[in-house]
């Protein structure tokens, strides 16, 4: 009831919606302004490679993701393909919001792109942290990421879950 016709990302969200790719927050709710969890956005990516469900159940691949969590096996899958991994921690933090950095590597991975060294195009490229750049070239050269207003990137800025089916969409639906 949250995504409107007219809404620019109407047409993405309906469309990741309908091949089964994400899902809302209940009675409704989509909630597209809202931030994007790294376990909701490990989910998204397990849900587009069509990840084997049932192998991953009660899996865990770090201590602060429970096995029984509905994105557990999604993050452990996502893992073991290379596609993701935690902090220096060793934690997880799937609860934590995903930032636009993160989502870079993410989907550089997950759509077998090679990273690019150098430097980024955006004018705030000294607030992008050196090991984004070469997943932020990548996504960019491939057309998967683009930036913000002013030749922005917003590297530290948490994806909105509108942000994040628009994104899938434009990578994965073609």
């Amino acid at each position: 009831t949250d995504v409107q016709e007219g809404d620019w990302f109407y047409d993405a969200v309906m469309k990741a919606s309908d091949l089964g790719w994400i899902n809302g927050k209940g009675d409704g709710i989509f909630d597209p302004k809202g931030g994007m969890k790294r376990g909701d956005f490990a989910m998204l990516i397990a849900n587009i490679k069509q990840y084997d469900e049932e192998a991953y159940k009660d899996t865990t691949r770090f201590p602060d993701v429970s096995a029984d969590s509905y994105y557990a096996g999604a993050i452990a899958w996502c893992v073991d393909q290379g596609y993701i991994d935690g902090y220096d921690d060793g934690e997880f933090k799937p609860n934590n919001l995903i930032t636009r950095e993160q989502v870079a590597k993410i989907m550089c991975n997950a759509a077998d792109l090679n990273p690019a060294s150098g430097n980024t195009k955006f004018a705030d490229d000294a607030k992008i942290a050196g090991w984004a750049k070469p997943y932020i070239n990548a996504c960019v050269s491939a057309g998967i990421i683009s930036g913000k207003e002013n030749n922005l990137y917003d590297p530290k800025t948490n994806l909105k879950r509108c942000e994040a089916a628009q994104l899938v969409v434009d990578a994965f639906s073609k």
